[in-house]
């Protein structure tokens, strides 16, 4: 995946097919272990840790509002809040 691009919705269908979109609505082409991160949203407490070490250690590889869809149906959301300090 290119540098800079952000993740912010996955849809997988019926068949296990998965296709991941970045913020312009553009497919992103994924490797092995970043499709099969992607895939893995029942693991909820090591779902964005487990992506992010997919992506090479990358904090920002999710979009502000990344979303997971499964036929259709959402399974997964993560909104990333900004802290200040």
């Amino acid at each position: 995946m290119k540098k800079g691009i952000k993740v912010k919705t996955v849809e997988i269908s019926n068949n296990g097919y998965l296709s991941a979109k970045d913020e312009s609505d553009s497919e992103i082409k994924l490797s092995r272990s970043e499709r099969n991160a992607l895939s893995d949203y029942k693991n909820r407490k090591h779902y964005v840790e487990n992506i992010i070490k997919a992506f090479g250690g990358n904090q920002d590889v999710l979009s502000s509002e990344f979303t997971v869809y499964k036929d259709g149906v959402i399974k997964f959301t993560y909104t990333k809040t900004k802290s200040y300090e």
